[in-house]
């Protein structure tokens, strides 16, 4: 028998609050917070041959086929919290809710300062890192999960330099691991300058809901979401303003995180919001007519996923991009819009703005790629094989590991 755990960062805060009441009915914290926190206890029955009468009848086939193998425990580690849940979200815990839905595989989905070690009953164990920046004085934790048997993988979603820990330890966060989950290709070929186990899953969309109505509203909304993005907008800044002054239709300019972006804007027909929770950034969306996606052509750029593309596509927003990273999603003028030139961005914002029709054909075709070719549910069964197969080489991917890394030996 062994417990799911509910997959959600609050918990803790709950148990938190309710501690003077624990207390006070002399009930243990640490049981409590075990059992309660349980979402399902998955229990796995065996005949005992020894008290089983004989059969008449042969043996059925197993249900799944015998290249399942044993049961799958993938401990999943989120290293993110608050405003930037998003990134657990895509990542980790939506994944991680759907692999458990497959026969034979279970997950647990809990924080850094929570990890435990579970019993060899749990079936064969794949801890599943969130962008962590392994350190040499992590090395002896890394060691223990070997010796417990353990298949590390390490899940990575941005260039590597975004955190300068991970090349002052040498990118021990990549060969200290049996093996690497990314979301693109250019970002799998970086990392296989320090593993060569790279698997791509890109990222996509969990739950998708209908698409939401946009009537012929008097005001289109332009939305931007980012964060330490200055050299990104800095070439269209200027076309901005100048198409949002000409246009017929008033148009106001959501603006989430970037403060000097929107101090840049020149309108009243603005506003901003801080840092928000991930549903509090999805409602923008969901209000959002048009989202501005500008990336340089830089290596640290190329790494980046799509995904702000396929969130708005969700929300039947049209996406206004550049050709970096988006140029391999949006289909030009069929899902999306791709800009290579500040003069290009300002002619397809400002027919954007002025043609509804267009917006709402765009709209669709977006949410039709979305729904067709980027939901989570297409992707499960890849994942849960390529865990597998690293749990079947686990021998040959140890011996690479601790070639790489010899302290661990």
């Amino acid at each position: 028998m062994q417990r799911r755990v509910v997959p959600d960062n609050r918990f803790d805060l709950f148990v938190e609050a309710i501690e003077p009441v624990l207390a006070s009915l002399h009930i243990d914290r640490a049981m409590f917070a075990q059992d309660a926190s349980t979402l399902q206890y998955i229990v796995m029955a065996r005949l005992d041959p020894a008290r089983s009468p004989p059969t008449a009848h042969p043996r059925e086939p197993p249900s799944e086929p015998q290249s399942r193998g044993h049961r799958l425990f993938l401990h999943h580690i989120i290293t993110y919290q608050g405003v930037v849940d998003a990134l657990n979200h895509h990542r980790i815990r939506a994944p991680a809710a759907a692999l458990a839905r497959c026969a034979g595989v279970s997950c647990c989905v809990e924080g850094p300062v929570h990890i435990r070690h579970v019993s060899e009953s749990a079936g064969d164990k794949v801890l599943i890192l969130q962008r962590v920046a392994l350190m040499a004085h992590g090395l002896a934790a890394i060691r223990d999960f070997l010796a417990k048997g353990y298949t590390l993988v390490m899940d990575f979603d941005d260039h590597p330099d975004y955190n300068p820990l991970v090349a002052e330890n040498l990118y021990l966060s990549f060969r200290a691991v049996h093996g690497v989950q990314v979301t693109s290709g250019p970002l799998a070929a970086l990392i296989q300058t320090w593993n060569p186990e790279v698997a791509v899953f890109p990222n996509t969309i969990a739950e998708l809901g209908p698409l939401l109505p946009r009537g012929d509203a008097s005001e289109v909304t332009i939305c931007f979401a980012a964060l330490n993005r200055e050299t990104d907008w800095a070439p269209i800044i200027a076309a901005l303003n100048r198409t949002i002054a000409k246009v017929s239709k008033p148009v106001h300019v959501a603006v989430v995180f970037d403060r000097a972006f929107f101090a840049a804007v020149e309108t009243p027909r603005k506003s901003f919001r801080p840092l928000l929770n991930y549903n509090e950034y999805l409602d923008v969306l969901k209000s959002a007519d048009i989202v501005l996606m500008p990336l340089e052509d830089t290596e640290f750029n190329l790494c980046k996923s799509d995904l702000k593309f396929l969130e708005a596509s969700a929300y039947g927003a049209v996406a206004l991009a550049s050709p970096v990273v988006y140029g391999g999603s949006i289909r030009n003028w069929e899902t999306g819009v791709i800009f290579a030139s500040p003069d290009e961005f300002a002619g397809a914002l400002a027919r954007l703005i002025e043609d509804a029709a267009l917006r709402h054909r765009l709209a669709q075709e977006a949410y039709r790629y979305v729904a067709e070719e980027r939901q989570l549910d297409g992707q499960v069964a890849a994942r849960e094989l390529w865990y597998r197969s690293l749990v079947a080489r686990r021998p040959a991917l140890t011996a690479a590991l601790l070639a790489r890394v010899p302290e661990l030996a």
